[in-house]
């Protein structure tokens, strides 16, 4: 989904600020209370709705639930354990099909009641559209994630460059979103990952072939004989 004008970029750090302040307050507040107050932060934080800020912290939770019963799906079958592991397994299979069809109706209820119309509603159904708004945009984003991925998964050119960008651009183009912003996107999001990666994997490369290089040179060397 597009960013409403006046909304502030976050640097990682900040980000990473509320997410931690939000997992301190849930520590000991209950009903994880901690959310609600990260998405308030958020809100305040980068000028951005408090619907949009919600429906973020929403998409958030969703994707933790998908991730952990996944993992308990594969592993329960291998570790075994009591009837009540397996009641948990079930409660989150229920749990995510509740969310899914929660995400799927935030889809269609945008597609079909154009964004345009909510100048005219209350505070509180504006509220409201901007939550459903920012659940029903993990579709695009899977799209766009799942496509470049997929895509450089094909042998290219080093560091996929050009490849990346023209599969990001096109991606995103099927989301309608802009191809200037489209190829600033790219460029932004392969220089995060490409830059640290190779600086980092680099050295250890650069470690690993003189180690190999090292051993080799010793396995070659013949034995030096002892004395008398």
């Amino acid at each position: 989904m597009a960013p409403d004008r006046g909304t502030q970029e976050l640097s990682i750090r900040r980000f990473y600020e509320l997410v931690l302040g939000g997992i301190g307050a849930n520590n000991v507040l209950p009903l994880r209370i901690g959310d609600l107050l990260r998405a308030r932060w958020l809100s305040t934080s980068a000028e951005i709705p408090a619907g949009q800020a919600l429906g973020s912290v929403f998409r958030d939770r969703a994707c933790d639930v998908l991730t952990l019963v996944v993992a308990l799906a594969i592993t329960l079958p291998v570790v075994g354990g009591a009837a009540w592991v397996a009641r948990i397994a079930v409660g989150g299979v229920v749990l995510l099909m509740v969310l899914a069809v929660v995400v799927a109706g935030a889809v269609v209820y945008t597609r079909t009641r154009p964004r345009a119309r909510r100048e005219a509603r209350s505070r509180l159904r504006r509220l409201v559209r901007d939550i459903v708004d920012e659940v029903a945009s993990p579709i695009e984003l899977v799209f766009v994630t799942a496509v470049i991925n997929l895509g450089v998964v094909i042998p290219s050119s080093p560091g996929f460059i050009g490849t990346y960008q023209w599969l990001a651009v096109a991606a995103l183009g099927a989301v309608s979103v802009d191809g200037d912003v489209a190829i600033a996107f790219s460029l932004l999001m392969q220089g995060i990952w490409f830059v640290p990666t190779t600086i980092v994997g680099g050295a250890i490369a650069i470690r690993e072939v003189h180690r190999d290089a090292t051993r080799g040179r010793s396995r070659g060397t013949p034995p030096v004989p002892s004395p008398g």
